[in-house]
């Protein structure tokens, strides 16, 4: 399915794989070059499902905050959208 699709999917927020579940896991891995400033997000479906990625990416791209208040301010995003959800995030600046 396209990453529109998704979105709306009635299965978005089923686990396919989890850590524990069985003896072994197939795990995605890659890489990806980072310079300087680069930041790097990791984030739960609480976030992404709730806030825009245009909105994660200003927010992202404001490098007069630190990394503590671009979080507090994508959480109160968040939650001003409806979240039902937990959100789970590390933000950190190479």
């Amino acid at each position: 399915i396209t990453a529109e699709e998704a979105l709306h999917h009635p299965d978005k927020n089923v686990l396919t794989r989890a850590v524990g579940v069985d003896r072994t896991v197939e795990v995605d891995s890659g890489s990806f070059e980072i310079k300087k400033n680069d930041r790097i997000l990791l984030c739960t479906d609480g976030l992404n499902t709730h806030v825009t990625r245009d909105d994660i990416i200003a927010a992202l791209s404001d490098y007069s905050q630190s990394e503590r208040a671009i979080l507090n301010s994508l959480f109160e995003l968040v939650y001003q959208n409806g979240a039902k959800d937990n959100v789970t995030a590390i933000l950190l600046t190479i």
